[in-house]
């Protein structure tokens, strides 16, 4: 995926309160949609079946979740069972990354024997809160919660990864709740993973302390020793260990192809699911730099200067001996990727990933399995809202000063300002299309040359009222997918917006109970492409087939 310049962080354009992201709890809006929706129960019984009326018998005693022990493999967890669904929050999958753990690979948590309290979740990794720029999280935040249907036994696992640029998030943001997921009958796992500095930071000072001379990547192995917990002790909680469905949404979408690729993830996961993706590209290499990403060891060494490491004389311990939320509040110091935020994420270090993704499922040394890879109509537009495109020149000036003049003008040729309403129009479609949807079709073709299906969608839905005007924008999937419309409270959803839920929530829950789904498998040469909406469909092409001029003109490989 090719960069193009954006403002620092996502912002809000004119419309007022309105949706522009999932990651709520790290200082991105889920956005004010409204106001809240029903809770769908039967508001009518208010009379016995001959007609007479109910005896008053005073309010009904407040009985709470009741108590479920599970034993795991480090000791006895107690939730709760709510409305026939179980929850645990707040269960160590690792043991804290402090001191001599940090930017070492996560290690086993230690064991208990004691019953530990499983009803709250555990602490959000550190992260920068990017309304507010106030840093927030603890070092100890290796967590994971699991939902799953009382008395369930063997059912699929869904094990969601969140996304947030791989430097924001939490498995505990209201937008992931696993309940409602649960009631389609699968068991559904959320984690944290180490985040920015802490999560990938790749120094060679660190490289030189391991066996494999590499570093970084810490938040991948992260999710690999969750995937790990999974194998070990979901079965406990109702789960089959043998059918996992990772699946993740932007850096998430991103972590579920860097496990695609990865031989440390092998045998953890039966099937995966990207979300806005970005077609499983352009990942930085660990020291070879390349015309579009620096090498991760560059960017370790500007952050080893920037919180003054670089002339101790042990720099890896200078580095252990930060403080956990000046590590980043240093990150945010350094020169910003192209959606201003810290350049930190996956890199190919040749352990935790050998090469590219996309290389290696081209060339078939990546396992196969089945995938559901796809994007949304208008993933630009919460990026670019403070990008002003009010002109037909300054359209083009923008184009020409991202790709160059000659492959600038190829693009303007593809989309020519006339084709759309406003220029901005124009450079919200070009957005989508590089970063997110031609990258996305593009890996879809690659992975249905093996042996396993690979399947497509793009979701075209939009929700009514001010964030009608962001379009189906990045993350709004999530809330059909996981049907958590209460965690967007000022939001009332319509029929539509329960018939593309119930549509999804059907289609995913499908996919990781046996793996199918009730659209035609993708192929290069013969797409089938669902459409997310009302009514839903199929379709052969979309984006009026500009994905294939991306392609000839060189710019989505």
């Amino acid at each position: 995926m090719l960069a193009l310049p954006l403002a620092a962080g996502c912002g809000k354009d004119d419309a007022k309160n309105i949706v522009i992201g999932p990651d709520d709890a790290d200082g991105r809006d889920v956005g004010d949609m409204g106001t809240a929706g029903d809770s769908g129960g039967d508001d009518d019984a208010t009379t016995l079946p001959d007609g007479g009326p109910l005896p008053d018998m005073g309010p009904l005693p407040d009985m709470g979740p009741v108590a479920e022990t599970v034993t795991t493999t480090s000791g006895p967890v107690v939730g709760a069972e709510t409305n026939g669904i179980l929850s645990f929050k707040g269960i160590p999958y690792a043991a804290p990354p402090t001191g001599p753990l940090r930017f070492r690979p996560p290690q086993p948590p230690a064991a208990w024997t004691t019953p530990r309290d499983a009803s709250a979740f555990g602490s959000p990794c550190p992260q920068r809160n990017v309304t507010t720029g106030s840093d927030f999280g603890e070092e100890d935040c290796l967590f994971l919660n699991v939902w799953a249907p009382a008395g369930a036994q063997g059912r699929p696992v869904m094990f969601f990864i969140h996304g947030g640029a791989f430097v924001q998030g939490q498995g505990s943001n209201a937008l992931y709740f696993g309940n409602h997921l649960a009631e389609r009958d699968v068991v559904v796992v959320t984690i944290n993973y180490r985040l920015g500095p802490l999560g990938f930071l790749a120094a060679e000072e660190l490289a030189a302390e391991t066996a494999d001379d590499t570093a970084g990547n810490y938040g991948l192995r992260d999710q690999i020793q969750a995937l790990e917990w999974v194998r070990d002790n979901i079965g406990a909680f109702g789960g089959d260990p043998a059918n996992v469905t990772i699946f993740g949404e932007s850096a998430g979408g991103v972590s579920v192809c860097a496990h695609l690729g990865s031989p440390l993830s092998e045998g953890l996961f039966a099937r995966g699911i990207i979300q806005s993706g970005a077609g499983c590209g352009n990942y930085p290499q660990f020291r070879t730099g390349t015309l579009t990403n620096d090498p991760a060891v560059m960017v370790g060494a500007q952050y080893v200067s920037e919180v003054g490491c670089s002339s101790s004389p042990d720099v890896a311990q200078c580095l252990r001996d930060l403080p956990a939320l000046d590590t980043v509040a240093a990150a945010w110091d350094l020169p910003s990727t192209g959606l201003g935020l810290p350049p930190f994420g996956v890199h190919i270090d040749g352990a935790v990933l050998p090469d590219n993704p996309v290389a290696r499922v081209r060339d078939g040394s990546a396992r196969d399995v089945p995938i559901i890879t796809g994007s949304n109509a208008d993933e630009a537009t919460v990026f670019t809202t403070t990008i002003p495109v009010a002109t037909v020149a300054a359209y083009e000036a923008l184009v020409r000063g991202t790709f160059g003049t000659t492959i600038g003008n190829q693009i303007l040729q593809v989309y020519p300002a006339a084709d759309f309403a406003r220029p901005k129009d124009a450079y919200n479609a070009l957005f989508s299309d590089v970063g997110f949807i031609c990258p996305a079709l593009r890996f879809a073709g690659f992975a249905a040359d093996g042996a396993e299906p690979a399947y497509t969608y793009h979701f075209t839905h939009t929700i009514t009222g001010p964030g009608a005007a962001l379009g189906a924008f990045h993350g709004l999937e999530l809330f059909f997918v996981f049907g958590t419309f209460e965690s967007a409270p000022n939001y009332s959803p319509n029929d539509n917006d329960r018939t593309v839920r119930d549509d999804m929530m059907a289609e995913w829950t499908s996919f990781a109970t046996d793996g199918t789904v009730s659209w035609p498998a993708h192929d290069r040469l013969a797409p089938s492409i669902r459409i997310f909406d009302v009514p839903s469909s199929t379709a052969n092409e979309i984006r009026e087939g500009r994905c294939a001029d991306l392609v000839s003109i060189g710019v989505v490989p």
